[in-house]
Protein backbone atom coordinates (compact mmCIF):
# COMPACT_ATOMS: atom_id res chain seq x y z
CA UNK A 1 0.00 0.00 0.00
CA UNK A 2 1.39 3.28 -1.03
CA UNK A 3 0.42 6.37 1.31
CA UNK A 4 -2.49 7.47 1.03
CA UNK A 5 -4.11 4.50 -0.67
CA UNK A 6 -7.85 3.65 0.51
CA UNK A 7 -8.22 -0.25 1.18
CA UNK A 8 -10.90 -1.45 -0.89
CA UNK A 9 -14.10 -2.86 0.51
CA UNK A 10 -14.96 -6.29 -1.18
CA UNK A 11 -18.40 -7.19 -2.18
CA UNK A 12 -20.25 -10.30 -0.10
CA UNK A 13 -19.82 -12.81 -3.62
CA UNK A 14 -16.07 -11.68 -3.21
CA UNK A 15 -15.70 -12.58 0.38
CA UNK A 16 -17.71 -15.83 -0.21
CA UNK A 17 -15.11 -17.01 -2.48
CA UNK A 18 -12.52 -15.70 -0.56
CA UNK A 19 -13.67 -17.28 2.75
CA UNK A 20 -14.25 -20.71 0.83
CA UNK A 21 -10.37 -20.54 0.69
CA UNK A 22 -9.13 -20.27 4.42
CA UNK A 23 -9.27 -23.08 7.27
CA UNK A 24 -9.30 -21.17 10.28
CA UNK A 25 -8.38 -22.40 14.09
CA UNK A 26 -9.47 -20.20 17.22
CA UNK A 27 -9.17 -20.41 21.09
CA UNK A 28 -11.34 -21.89 23.56
CA UNK A 29 -14.29 -24.66 24.05
CA UNK A 30 -16.92 -22.64 22.85
CA UNK A 31 -17.09 -20.14 19.42
CA UNK A 32 -15.60 -16.68 20.67
CA UNK A 33 -16.87 -13.30 19.08
CA UNK A 34 -13.92 -13.59 16.62
CA UNK A 35 -14.51 -16.70 15.58
CA UNK A 36 -18.40 -15.56 15.11
CA UNK A 37 -17.67 -12.89 12.94
CA UNK A 38 -15.08 -14.49 10.58
CA UNK A 39 -17.93 -16.83 9.66
CA UNK A 40 -20.44 -14.00 9.47
CA UNK A 41 -18.91 -11.37 7.79
CA UNK A 42 -15.80 -12.78 5.75
CA UNK A 43 -17.60 -16.27 5.25
CA UNK A 44 -14.73 -18.58 6.65
CA UNK A 45 -15.60 -21.81 5.50
CA UNK A 46 -13.22 -24.29 6.84
CA UNK A 47 -12.32 -24.55 10.59
CA UNK A 48 -9.72 -26.70 12.29
CA UNK A 49 -10.28 -27.88 16.10
CA UNK A 50 -7.11 -28.98 18.05
CA UNK A 51 -6.61 -30.21 21.86
CA UNK A 52 -7.90 -26.17 22.56
CA UNK A 53 -11.41 -26.47 21.38
CA UNK A 54 -11.85 -30.33 22.99
CA UNK A 55 -12.26 -30.94 26.75
CA UNK A 56 -10.86 -34.30 28.22
CA UNK A 57 -7.70 -34.86 25.60
CA UNK A 58 -5.03 -36.95 27.45
CA UNK A 59 -1.56 -35.50 26.18
CA UNK A 60 -0.07 -37.53 23.70
CA UNK A 61 2.72 -39.32 26.25
CA UNK A 62 0.08 -40.66 28.53
CA UNK A 63 -1.94 -41.89 25.78
CA UNK A 64 1.11 -43.52 24.43
CA UNK A 65 2.03 -44.77 27.86
CA UNK A 66 -1.36 -46.14 29.04
CA UNK A 67 -2.51 -47.35 25.58
CA UNK A 68 -5.92 -45.47 26.37
CA UNK A 69 -8.16 -45.47 23.15
CA UNK A 70 -9.20 -42.57 21.02
CA UNK A 71 -12.97 -42.87 21.93
CA UNK A 72 -12.49 -42.32 26.11
CA UNK A 73 -10.54 -39.59 25.42
CA UNK A 74 -13.27 -37.13 23.52
CA UNK A 75 -15.95 -35.13 25.26
CA UNK A 76 -18.33 -35.88 22.56
CA UNK A 77 -21.33 -33.49 23.54
CA UNK A 78 -19.28 -30.56 24.01
CA UNK A 79 -17.62 -31.31 20.68
CA UNK A 80 -21.10 -31.93 19.27
CA UNK A 81 -22.48 -29.03 20.63
CA UNK A 82 -19.60 -26.58 19.68
CA UNK A 83 -19.69 -27.84 15.89
CA UNK A 84 -23.05 -28.07 15.75
CA UNK A 85 -22.90 -23.98 17.08
CA UNK A 86 -20.46 -23.29 14.11
CA UNK A 87 -22.45 -24.39 11.73
CA UNK A 88 -25.72 -23.00 12.78
CA UNK A 89 -23.68 -19.40 12.45
CA UNK A 90 -22.99 -20.19 9.10
CA UNK A 91 -26.16 -21.30 7.91
CA UNK A 92 -27.56 -18.03 9.93
CA UNK A 93 -24.89 -16.04 7.77
CA UNK A 94 -26.03 -17.57 4.17
CA UNK A 95 -23.36 -20.08 3.87
CA UNK A 96 -24.31 -22.30 1.05
CA UNK A 97 -22.30 -25.01 2.06
CA UNK A 98 -21.74 -26.00 5.39
CA UNK A 99 -18.49 -25.59 7.22
CA UNK A 100 -15.45 -28.32 6.71
CA UNK A 101 -14.38 -28.96 10.08
CA UNK A 102 -10.99 -30.71 10.25
CA UNK A 103 -9.05 -31.69 13.65
CA UNK A 104 -5.51 -31.25 14.35
CA UNK A 105 -4.13 -34.96 15.23
CA UNK A 106 -0.91 -34.39 14.74
CA UNK A 107 0.70 -33.86 18.02
CA UNK A 108 3.93 -31.73 16.51
CA UNK A 109 4.93 -28.33 16.22
CA UNK A 110 2.85 -25.63 14.75
CA UNK A 111 4.34 -22.95 13.31
CA UNK A 112 1.65 -20.43 12.35
CA UNK A 113 2.10 -17.62 9.83
CA UNK A 114 3.09 -14.14 11.39
CA UNK A 115 2.23 -11.09 9.61
CA UNK A 116 4.65 -8.16 11.25
CA UNK A 117 2.39 -5.18 9.48
CA UNK A 118 -1.26 -4.93 9.37
CA UNK A 119 -1.18 -4.64 5.93
CA UNK A 120 -0.48 -7.38 3.34
CA UNK A 121 3.02 -6.16 1.73
CA UNK A 122 3.02 -5.13 -1.79
CA UNK A 123 5.22 -4.44 -4.15
CA UNK A 124 5.94 -0.53 -5.02
CA UNK A 125 6.01 0.50 -9.10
Amino acid sequence: MKNGDVPVELDIETRKQIGQMFLIGFQGLTMSPEIRHLIEYYFIGNIIFARRNITGIVPFHVFLYWRIRLTMILDSQQTAKLIHELQQTARDAGHTRPLLIALDQEHGMVYPIRIYKPYFLAFDD
